[in-house]
Protein backbone atom coordinates (compact mmCIF):
# COMPACT_ATOMS: atom_id res chain seq x y z
CA UNK A 1 0.00 0.00 0.00
CA UNK A 2 1.18 3.55 -0.87
CA UNK A 3 3.18 5.21 1.65
CA UNK A 4 1.37 8.07 3.73
CA UNK A 5 0.99 11.27 2.05
CA UNK A 6 -1.29 13.55 4.48
CA UNK A 7 1.45 14.21 6.97
CA UNK A 8 1.39 18.14 8.84
CA UNK A 9 -2.49 18.93 7.59
CA UNK A 10 -3.34 22.19 7.83
CA UNK A 11 -6.64 23.44 9.68
CA UNK A 12 -9.12 22.52 6.92
CA UNK A 13 -7.61 19.24 6.62
CA UNK A 14 -8.16 17.76 9.83
CA UNK A 15 -11.52 16.62 9.25
CA UNK A 16 -11.09 15.94 5.70
CA UNK A 17 -8.04 13.34 6.51
CA UNK A 18 -9.79 10.73 7.56
CA UNK A 19 -11.93 10.59 4.58
CA UNK A 20 -9.23 10.98 2.54
CA UNK A 21 -7.35 7.61 4.29
CA UNK A 22 -10.59 5.54 3.83
CA UNK A 23 -10.80 6.58 0.22
CA UNK A 24 -6.98 5.66 -0.25
CA UNK A 25 -7.73 1.97 1.06
CA UNK A 26 -10.78 1.40 -1.41
CA UNK A 27 -8.96 2.53 -3.93
CA UNK A 28 -6.15 0.00 -2.97
CA UNK A 29 -8.11 -2.66 -2.58
CA UNK A 30 -10.03 -2.45 -5.22
CA UNK A 31 -7.07 -2.23 -7.86
CA UNK A 32 -5.48 -4.88 -6.35
CA UNK A 33 -8.09 -7.07 -6.86
CA UNK A 34 -7.89 -6.35 -10.61
CA UNK A 35 -4.25 -6.73 -10.45
CA UNK A 36 -4.89 -10.54 -8.92
CA UNK A 37 -7.55 -11.16 -11.10
CA UNK A 38 -10.13 -11.18 -8.74
CA UNK A 39 -12.05 -8.66 -10.28
CA UNK A 40 -11.87 -9.70 -13.99
CA UNK A 41 -10.58 -7.66 -17.25
CA UNK A 42 -13.10 -8.71 -20.25
CA UNK A 43 -11.93 -7.88 -23.86
CA UNK A 44 -14.22 -6.61 -26.90
CA UNK A 45 -13.53 -8.71 -30.51
CA UNK A 46 -12.48 -4.75 -31.56
CA UNK A 47 -9.38 -2.88 -30.29
CA UNK A 48 -10.23 -0.30 -27.55
CA UNK A 49 -8.40 3.08 -27.01
CA UNK A 50 -9.03 4.39 -23.46
CA UNK A 51 -8.88 8.11 -22.74
CA UNK A 52 -8.52 9.04 -19.08
CA UNK A 53 -6.71 10.69 -16.62
CA UNK A 54 -5.85 10.49 -12.69
CA UNK A 55 -7.67 13.81 -11.43
CA UNK A 56 -11.06 14.84 -11.03
CA UNK A 57 -11.86 16.72 -14.98
CA UNK A 58 -10.04 19.23 -16.27
CA UNK A 59 -7.59 17.44 -18.53
CA UNK A 60 -9.27 17.66 -22.35
CA UNK A 61 -10.39 14.57 -22.17
CA UNK A 62 -13.72 15.32 -24.41
CA UNK A 63 -11.68 16.97 -26.98
CA UNK A 64 -9.18 14.52 -26.92
CA UNK A 65 -11.59 12.02 -27.77
CA UNK A 66 -12.87 14.42 -30.44
CA UNK A 67 -9.39 15.03 -31.94
CA UNK A 68 -8.44 10.98 -32.37
CA UNK A 69 -11.97 10.38 -33.37
CA UNK A 70 -11.94 12.98 -36.36
CA UNK A 71 -8.39 11.44 -37.03
CA UNK A 72 -9.29 7.86 -37.24
CA UNK A 73 -12.42 8.21 -39.00
CA UNK A 74 -10.40 10.54 -41.60
CA UNK A 75 -8.27 7.59 -42.61
CA UNK A 76 -10.96 5.13 -42.92
CA UNK A 77 -11.06 3.59 -39.77
CA UNK A 78 -14.85 3.03 -38.77
CA UNK A 79 -15.07 4.27 -35.10
CA UNK A 80 -17.12 4.00 -32.39
CA UNK A 81 -17.50 5.94 -29.29
CA UNK A 82 -18.23 4.58 -25.77
CA UNK A 83 -18.96 6.69 -22.82
CA UNK A 84 -20.07 5.85 -19.05
CA UNK A 85 -22.90 9.45 -19.85
CA UNK A 86 -21.48 11.02 -16.68
CA UNK A 87 -24.80 13.03 -15.34
CA UNK A 88 -27.62 11.55 -17.24
CA UNK A 89 -30.91 10.34 -15.90
CA UNK A 90 -31.13 7.44 -17.62
CA UNK A 91 -29.88 4.01 -16.96
CA UNK A 92 -28.55 0.57 -19.30
CA UNK A 93 -27.58 1.16 -22.74
CA UNK A 94 -28.28 4.24 -24.46
CA UNK A 95 -27.69 5.40 -28.54
CA UNK A 96 -26.68 9.07 -28.17
CA UNK A 97 -25.51 9.02 -31.78
CA UNK A 98 -25.98 6.52 -34.84
CA UNK A 99 -23.65 8.98 -36.56
CA UNK A 100 -26.08 10.51 -38.79
CA UNK A 101 -28.13 12.15 -36.39
CA UNK A 102 -28.55 12.65 -32.28
CA UNK A 103 -31.06 9.85 -30.87
CA UNK A 104 -31.16 10.86 -27.56
CA UNK A 105 -31.70 14.40 -25.16
CA UNK A 106 -29.21 15.75 -23.07
CA UNK A 107 -30.76 13.88 -19.72
CA UNK A 108 -30.56 10.46 -21.25
CA UNK A 109 -26.84 11.30 -22.66
CA UNK A 110 -25.21 13.14 -20.73
CA UNK A 111 -23.42 16.54 -21.29
CA UNK A 112 -20.34 15.07 -22.94
CA UNK A 113 -21.55 12.70 -25.39
CA UNK A 114 -23.90 14.91 -26.96
CA UNK A 115 -21.32 17.29 -27.53
CA UNK A 116 -19.33 14.78 -28.94
CA UNK A 117 -22.49 13.73 -30.92
CA UNK A 118 -22.42 17.29 -32.36
CA UNK A 119 -18.85 17.49 -33.14
CA UNK A 120 -18.47 13.99 -35.09
CA UNK A 121 -20.32 12.77 -38.60
CA UNK A 122 -20.27 8.93 -39.29
CA UNK A 123 -19.86 8.22 -35.83
CA UNK A 124 -22.04 5.95 -33.22
CA UNK A 125 -22.02 6.79 -29.99
CA UNK A 126 -23.41 4.92 -26.83
CA UNK A 127 -23.29 5.03 -23.09
CA UNK A 128 -23.44 2.86 -20.48
CA UNK A 129 -22.23 1.87 -16.93
CA UNK A 130 -20.83 -1.07 -17.67
CA UNK A 131 -18.59 -0.13 -21.16
CA UNK A 132 -18.28 -4.19 -21.73
CA UNK A 133 -21.96 -4.14 -22.60
CA UNK A 134 -21.98 -1.16 -23.76
CA UNK A 135 -19.13 -1.72 -26.27
CA UNK A 136 -20.60 -5.26 -27.53
CA UNK A 137 -23.90 -3.45 -28.38
CA UNK A 138 -21.95 -0.77 -29.92
CA UNK A 139 -20.09 -3.66 -32.33
CA UNK A 140 -23.16 -5.94 -33.09
CA UNK A 141 -25.21 -2.67 -34.48
CA UNK A 142 -22.49 -0.52 -35.96
CA UNK A 143 -19.88 -3.21 -36.25
CA UNK A 144 -16.78 -0.39 -35.66
CA UNK A 145 -13.09 -0.65 -36.69
CA UNK A 146 -12.28 0.23 -33.10
CA UNK A 147 -13.60 1.67 -29.96
CA UNK A 148 -12.92 4.89 -28.47
CA UNK A 149 -13.61 4.63 -24.93
CA UNK A 150 -13.88 8.11 -23.63
CA UNK A 151 -12.88 8.94 -19.51
CA UNK A 152 -11.81 4.94 -19.20
CA UNK A 153 -8.55 5.24 -17.46
CA UNK A 154 -10.35 4.18 -14.03
CA UNK A 155 -12.74 1.35 -15.79
CA UNK A 156 -10.29 -1.84 -15.76
CA UNK A 157 -13.01 -4.36 -16.09
CA UNK A 158 -12.72 -3.25 -19.56
CA UNK A 159 -9.72 -4.23 -21.53
CA UNK A 160 -7.92 -1.52 -23.32
CA UNK A 161 -5.25 -2.11 -26.59
CA UNK A 162 -4.32 1.42 -25.96
CA UNK A 163 -4.49 3.65 -22.47
CA UNK A 164 -4.11 7.41 -22.80
CA UNK A 165 -3.43 9.05 -19.86
CA UNK A 166 -4.02 13.14 -19.79
CA UNK A 167 -2.07 15.29 -17.38
CA UNK A 168 -2.70 18.98 -17.01
CA UNK A 169 -0.18 20.98 -17.07
CA UNK A 170 -1.43 23.65 -15.05
CA UNK A 171 -1.44 20.84 -11.39
CA UNK A 172 0.14 22.00 -8.74
CA UNK A 173 1.22 19.54 -5.65
CA UNK A 174 -1.88 20.39 -4.03
CA UNK A 175 -3.88 18.82 -6.74
CA UNK A 176 -1.87 15.86 -6.76
CA UNK A 177 -3.23 14.50 -3.20
CA UNK A 178 -6.11 12.11 -3.28
CA UNK A 179 -9.53 13.18 -3.15
CA UNK A 180 -11.05 14.90 -0.97
CA UNK A 181 -7.51 16.68 0.00
CA UNK A 182 -7.12 17.08 -3.58
CA UNK A 183 -7.89 15.91 -7.19
CA UNK A 184 -6.72 12.39 -7.56
CA UNK A 185 -9.36 9.82 -8.42
CA UNK A 186 -6.18 7.35 -7.21
CA UNK A 187 -2.74 7.50 -6.74
CA UNK A 188 -0.14 9.20 -8.95
CA UNK A 189 1.79 5.79 -9.00
CA UNK A 190 -0.71 4.35 -11.06
CA UNK A 191 0.56 5.76 -14.02
CA UNK A 192 1.93 2.84 -14.71
CA UNK A 193 -0.83 1.40 -16.56
CA UNK A 194 -0.68 4.15 -19.02
CA UNK A 195 0.80 3.11 -22.24
CA UNK A 196 1.69 7.11 -23.37
CA UNK A 197 0.97 9.99 -20.90
CA UNK A 198 0.07 13.23 -22.39
CA UNK A 199 0.80 16.86 -20.93
CA UNK A 200 -1.97 18.68 -21.94
CA UNK A 201 -3.03 22.70 -21.88
CA UNK A 202 1.02 23.02 -22.24
CA UNK A 203 0.15 26.47 -23.75
CA UNK A 204 -1.46 28.05 -20.76
CA UNK A 205 1.50 27.97 -18.57
CA UNK A 206 5.27 29.09 -19.09
CA UNK A 207 6.59 26.51 -16.78
CA UNK A 208 5.71 24.00 -14.18
CA UNK A 209 8.81 22.33 -12.82
CA UNK A 210 7.39 19.82 -10.39
CA UNK A 211 5.13 18.38 -12.88
CA UNK A 212 7.85 18.44 -15.55
CA UNK A 213 10.31 16.44 -13.14
CA UNK A 214 7.16 14.04 -12.27
CA UNK A 215 6.15 12.78 -15.63
CA UNK A 216 9.52 12.82 -16.91
CA UNK A 217 10.69 10.32 -14.33
CA UNK A 218 7.26 7.86 -15.60
CA UNK A 219 9.82 6.66 -18.36
CA UNK A 220 6.89 6.62 -20.60
CA UNK A 221 6.70 7.70 -23.97
CA UNK A 222 5.31 11.24 -23.51
CA UNK A 223 4.07 13.92 -25.62
CA UNK A 224 3.13 17.62 -24.91
CA UNK A 225 -0.26 19.01 -25.68
CA UNK A 226 -1.51 22.44 -26.61
CA UNK A 227 -5.26 23.91 -26.06
CA UNK A 228 -6.40 26.55 -28.62
CA UNK A 229 -9.50 28.58 -27.72
CA UNK A 230 -11.62 29.53 -31.07
CA UNK A 231 -14.21 32.52 -29.77
CA UNK A 232 -14.97 33.15 -33.35
CA UNK A 233 -18.98 32.88 -33.12
CA UNK A 234 -21.41 34.99 -31.33
CA UNK A 235 -25.22 33.51 -30.49
CA UNK A 236 -27.52 35.84 -31.56
CA UNK A 237 -31.11 34.92 -32.83
CA UNK A 238 -30.27 31.77 -34.29
CA UNK A 239 -27.54 33.12 -36.43
CA UNK A 240 -23.81 32.77 -35.47
CA UNK A 241 -21.33 35.41 -36.75
CA UNK A 242 -17.57 36.26 -36.30
CA UNK A 243 -16.46 38.69 -33.48
CA UNK A 244 -13.77 39.85 -31.91
CA UNK A 245 -13.50 40.09 -27.98
CA UNK A 246 -10.48 42.53 -27.84
CA UNK A 247 -11.64 45.34 -25.35
CA UNK A 248 -15.30 43.66 -24.60
CA UNK A 249 -17.13 43.73 -21.75
CA UNK A 250 -17.87 40.12 -20.66
CA UNK A 251 -18.76 38.04 -18.31
CA UNK A 252 -18.28 33.89 -18.25
CA UNK A 253 -20.19 31.01 -17.35
CA UNK A 254 -19.15 27.73 -16.95
CA UNK A 255 -19.69 24.19 -15.43
CA UNK A 256 -16.51 22.74 -16.50
CA UNK A 257 -13.65 20.72 -14.51
CA UNK A 258 -10.52 23.11 -14.87
CA UNK A 259 -11.92 26.61 -14.46
CA UNK A 260 -8.43 28.09 -13.86
CA UNK A 261 -7.12 27.29 -17.10
CA UNK A 262 -10.50 28.66 -18.50
CA UNK A 263 -10.31 31.69 -17.52
CA UNK A 264 -6.44 32.22 -18.38
CA UNK A 265 -7.17 31.11 -21.99
CA UNK A 266 -10.19 33.70 -22.16
CA UNK A 267 -7.60 36.20 -20.89
CA UNK A 268 -5.42 35.76 -23.91
CA UNK A 269 -8.26 37.36 -26.14
CA UNK A 270 -7.67 40.38 -24.38
CA UNK A 271 -11.43 40.98 -23.35
CA UNK A 272 -12.41 42.59 -20.38
CA UNK A 273 -13.12 40.00 -17.99
CA UNK A 274 -15.98 41.36 -15.60
CA UNK A 275 -16.56 38.66 -13.43
CA UNK A 276 -16.61 34.86 -13.31
CA UNK A 277 -20.00 32.73 -12.70
CA UNK A 278 -18.04 28.62 -12.24
CA UNK A 279 -20.40 26.58 -11.01
CA UNK A 280 -19.11 22.62 -10.43
CA UNK A 281 -18.44 20.11 -12.91
CA UNK A 282 -21.43 18.76 -15.29
CA UNK A 283 -23.90 21.30 -13.60
CA UNK A 284 -27.31 21.64 -15.16
CA UNK A 285 -28.49 25.31 -15.69
CA UNK A 286 -31.86 25.67 -14.80
CA UNK A 287 -34.14 28.28 -16.49
CA UNK A 288 -34.53 29.96 -12.80
CA UNK A 289 -31.25 30.21 -12.55
CA UNK A 290 -30.20 31.44 -15.90
CA UNK A 291 -33.14 34.10 -15.09
CA UNK A 292 -31.35 34.97 -11.82
CA UNK A 293 -27.79 35.04 -13.43
CA UNK A 294 -29.12 37.49 -16.21
CA UNK A 295 -30.75 39.71 -13.66
CA UNK A 296 -27.18 39.88 -11.35
CA UNK A 297 -25.40 41.43 -14.21
CA UNK A 298 -28.27 44.38 -15.59
CA UNK A 299 -26.02 46.52 -13.66
CA UNK A 300 -22.35 45.18 -14.79
CA UNK A 301 -22.25 46.72 -18.18
CA UNK A 302 -21.64 43.51 -19.72
CA UNK A 303 -22.02 43.13 -23.90
CA UNK A 304 -21.59 39.06 -24.07
CA UNK A 305 -21.81 36.06 -22.17
CA UNK A 306 -18.90 33.40 -22.77
CA UNK A 307 -19.53 30.02 -22.08
CA UNK A 308 -17.95 26.40 -23.12
CA UNK A 309 -19.33 24.22 -25.90
CA UNK A 310 -19.91 21.54 -23.21
CA UNK A 311 -22.00 24.09 -21.38
CA UNK A 312 -23.76 25.82 -24.45
CA UNK A 313 -25.57 22.29 -25.02
CA UNK A 314 -27.24 22.91 -21.40
CA UNK A 315 -27.95 26.19 -22.35
CA UNK A 316 -28.72 26.50 -25.60
CA UNK A 317 -32.45 25.31 -24.56
CA UNK A 318 -33.05 28.14 -22.03
CA UNK A 319 -34.67 31.39 -22.85
CA UNK A 320 -31.94 33.91 -23.20
CA UNK A 321 -31.44 37.87 -23.16
CA UNK A 322 -27.91 38.57 -23.11
CA UNK A 323 -25.51 37.37 -26.47
CA UNK A 324 -23.91 34.07 -25.79
CA UNK A 325 -20.79 33.36 -26.85
CA UNK A 326 -19.68 29.94 -27.63
CA UNK A 327 -15.68 28.95 -27.37
CA UNK A 328 -14.24 25.78 -29.30
CA UNK A 329 -11.51 24.26 -27.87
CA UNK A 330 -8.74 22.71 -30.17
CA UNK A 331 -5.81 20.48 -29.00
CA UNK A 332 -2.82 19.59 -31.15
CA UNK A 333 -0.14 17.71 -30.14
CA UNK A 334 3.46 17.76 -30.83
CA UNK A 335 5.63 14.75 -32.68
CA UNK A 336 2.40 14.21 -34.53
CA UNK A 337 3.28 11.70 -36.75
CA UNK A 338 4.98 9.25 -33.60
CA UNK A 339 1.42 10.33 -32.35
CA UNK A 340 -0.81 9.06 -35.04
CA UNK A 341 1.60 6.26 -35.71
CA UNK A 342 1.20 4.47 -32.78
CA UNK A 343 -2.66 5.08 -32.71
CA UNK A 344 -3.13 3.45 -36.11
CA UNK A 345 -0.88 0.48 -34.83
CA UNK A 346 -3.65 -0.71 -32.90
CA UNK A 347 -6.11 -0.56 -35.54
Amino acid sequence: MQKNTFKNPKPFEVLLTPIAYIYQFIIFSRNKLFDINLFKTRSLSKPVISIGNLTVGGTAKTPFTIFISKYLKDKGVKVGILSRGYGRKSTGTVVVSDGRKILNSLNNSGDEPILIAKKTNDIPIVVDNNRYRGGNYLISEYNPDIIILDDGFQHRSLKRDLNILLVNSLDKRENHKLIPLGKLREPWKNYKRADILIKTKSNLIENNDLLTKKINKTNKNIFISESHIKVSNIFTKKKFTKINLSNKNIITVTAIGDHKSFTTAIKKTDCNLIKTLNFRDHYNFSQNLWNKIEYSIQKLNVEFILTTEKDWVKIEPLKRKTSIIVYELNVTVNREEDFFKILQSVT
